[in-house]
């Protein structure tokens, strides 16, 4: 009873005596002190799709924005690969300013790497507060199993996801070119495909072949929901020999895979020198009418005595000797 009534009076004292805390001490106790921030920009090719990009800088600048004086930052894009664009800087002008040079890259999403420099760069800060803010659209194939990532004790990872609850996209894969001729001139019939991303079906996409930047046909597509299709072009004949050609679709949220780029050029036929041995004078006849058969490519076969080859008949191309 004597020892509670002696720790009340002194309580009371202690009360009257009106302690206080330095200003600047009270927030770092209460706020764990300064913090090393490693900003992860995912700059993969879906955030092409849409306003992603747009956000995902604006989501970026946020965290700049929330650093202190005390505070460090560093910005990392990553993709397939990664890119430490600048590192532990408590400039905020100059972390704003690299941001605003961003740009998206043509790669796939890989969380690994870009985690693991993370990982590294906090475990080399010597700030109390360590964590990593991650904006991403969060592919699923991106994550690779573990992939041995770890931060170290007490580092935080706060993800900023840049996402769309719908999403709908159609892209051109790659053409086929299949020739014929025609009058004795040779044609072209360019097939593309076209995939939907989209989890609804699409009625008519429109499929645009444009030769030397002018847009020559279009066809209409019905396309189902997360399935391919394809559509062949009226045969056509390059003009020039060599010819710029485009598939190009009509816009959607993400334009940069609605258009496939190639060249048409004229059939050449395969200057064939066949070089007879002394003596075997149609030795070449049945290699001759072998290669006569194929018409992709053509072959000029040129009959010439081994004896008789010249220096323009060395010259790279397909040469058999018999």
């Amino acid at each position: 009873l004597l020892m509670m009534r002696l720790a009340a009076l002194a309580l009371i004292v202690f009360a009257f005596a009106r302690p206080f805390f330095r200003g600047a001490e009270a927030p770092a106790s209460a706020e764990g002190g300064a913090r090393e921030v490693v900003i992860l920009v995912d700059r993969s090719y879906s955030m092409g799709y849409g306003d992603r990009w747009t956000r995902a800088i604006a989501e970026a600048r946020k965290t700049v924005d929330s650093l202190t004086p005390s505070d460090r930052g560093t910005i990392v894009f990553f993709g397939s690969g990664t890119d430490v664009a600048l590192r532990s800087t408590s400039d905020k002008g100059r972390l704003l300013s690299t941001l605003a040079s961003a740009q998206l890259s043509a790669g796939a999403t890989h969380y690994g790497p870009v985690l693991k420099l993370a990982g590294s760069i906090l475990a080399e800060s010597t700030l109390p507060r360590r964590e990593v803010v991650l904006v991403s659209d969060f592919q699923r194939g991106g994550w690779r199993g573990a992939d041995g990532v770890r931060l170290p004790d007490g580092a935080v990872l706060e993800p900023k996801p840049i996402g769309d609850a719908e999403t709908a996209n159609v892209a051109v894969t790659p053409v086929a070119i299949e020739r014929s001729t025609f009058s004795d001139q040779e044609r072209v019939t360019v097939t593309a495909g076209v995939t939907n991303h989209g989890a609804k079906a699409l009625d008519g996409v429109d499929v645009t072949l444009e030769v030397n930047g002018r847009p020559i046909q279009t066809q209409r597509v019905r396309i189902d929901a997360n399935a391919s299709s394809s559509t062949a072009s009226a045969p056509v004949t390059p003009t020039p020999a060599e010819a710029r050609a485009t598939v190009r679709l009509g816009d959607d949220a993400m334009n940069r895979d609605n258009a496939f780029h190639f060249m048409v050029a004229a059939g050449r036929p395969v200057r064939t020198v066949v070089a007879n041995r002394a003596g075997s004078r149609d030795a070449g006849l049945y290699i001759g009418r072998a290669l006569a058969v194929g018409e992709t490519p053509r072959f000029d076969l040129t009959p010439r005595d081994a004896e008789s080859l010249t220096a323009d008949d060395l010259q790279p191309r397909s040469i058999v000797v018999l």
